[in-house]
């Protein structure tokens, strides 16, 4: 037995670097397993996501009109308020349109989510009555015609 120690020896030595790859080899697996899941996460909360769409169609229509009314300055609670239907009104309040990059502010506003006439599973956002977009491009070219300076023709030819 004494005879064969350094065999055995041998034996173990070459056993335990094959375990040991075999554990290098089982975590690399690992990882690229935790990577492929963080890689399909995105796509697995898309299905879910698309599957909501289909099953309440007006909620991609609500997201899509709440996110515009936080770009263009209403609080979360008064977003809330306007997806229940609700009328919210202000002595003075100021817009941020972020197609024209300017603040315009309204006095007296009544604001209300409403559906698209001509296509009801379209939502819109109201100020007193009129499509807000249409009341920023409004707002815009009146600022324009402020702020463009007057140039007096002078009769430059005289008879």
């Amino acid at each position: 037995m004494y005879d064969r120690r350094d065999e055995v020896r041998d034996k173990f030595f070459a056993m335990d670097k094959h375990l040991q790859q075999k554990e290098q080899e089982i975590a690399t697996i690992e990882a690229k397993l935790q990577k492929v899941k963080q890689d399909y996460e995105p796509f697995k909360a898309q299905e879910e996501l698309n599957l909501i769409h289909e099953l309440f169609p007006m909620m991609k229509e609500q997201l899509r009109i709440a996110n515009f009314c936080k770009k263009i300055g209403l609080a979360i609670e008064d977003v809330k308020a306007l997806l229940y239907g609700k009328l919210l009104t202000a002595k003075t309040f100021s817009f941020f349109s972020p197609e024209h990059n300017q603040k315009f502010t309204m006095e007296d506003m009544k604001l209300k989510i409403e559906k698209e006439p001509d296509n009801p599973s379209k939502l819109r956002l109201n100020l007193n009555g009129m499509n807000i977009l249409d009341w920023f491009k409004q707002k815009y070219s009146e600022l324009q015609k402020r702020n463009t300076p007057k140039v007096k023709e002078h009769n430059r030819f005289k008879a």
